[in-house]
């Protein structure tokens, strides 16, 4: 939250029209022009739907990704690489260790995943698809940096950004 007057101070949003990240953009306008900015967790005041469909949720975390990253590649390829071994390799250990190994890893995903699901209002059982959902998340990530770094793009809204 900011107050108007910072708001203005550091341009508004004609400040970052290019950007594709505004929320993002606008709080390093903020912070860059030495004014103050403050993180909330409203859910329990407001509601709103970003996406309809899987596609949608897909497109917009695309477009997101690779530029909340700030188009670093080493970045997102560590992050890929650090949710792969810690929610999906245990998996590929199936039949060379002790599958007891395994259900423990994944309890304790799904534990980690339920606390905090629980916490943003989700219910129980979508923390028993971390799994896939860091499948996807890790897709959504590559896909970013690949429309990006082969200047391919993203279409969001009528708009091309690259």
């Amino acid at each position: 939250m900011i107050k108007k007057s910072s708001y203005l101070l550091a341009g508004g949003h004609e400040a970052i029209k290019d950007s594709m990240v505004d929320d993002m953009s606008l709080m390093r306008a903020q912070k860059l022009h030495h004014q103050p900015v403050r993180l909330l967790k409203v859910d329990d005041m407001v509601e709103m739907r970003m996406y309809t469909n899987a596609c949608a949720v897909w497109r917009g975390f695309s477009k997101n990704m690779f530029s909340i990253m700030q188009k670093n590649t080493r970045v997102l390829l560590v992050l890929c690489s650090y949710y792969f071994i810690i929610f999906l390799a245990p998996f590929c250990l199936v039949g060379s260790v002790p599958f007891i190994y395994i259900l423990i890893s994944y309890c304790l995903m799904v534990l980690m995943k339920g606390v905090i699901d629980r916490k943003n209002g989700l219910p129980m059982w979508v923390s028993f698809f971390i799994p896939l959902s860091v499948l996807i998340t890790i897709g959504i990530g590559i896909d970013s940096m690949y429309k990006s770094v082969t200047h391919k793009g993203y279409v969001w809204k009528g708009r091309r950004y690259e």
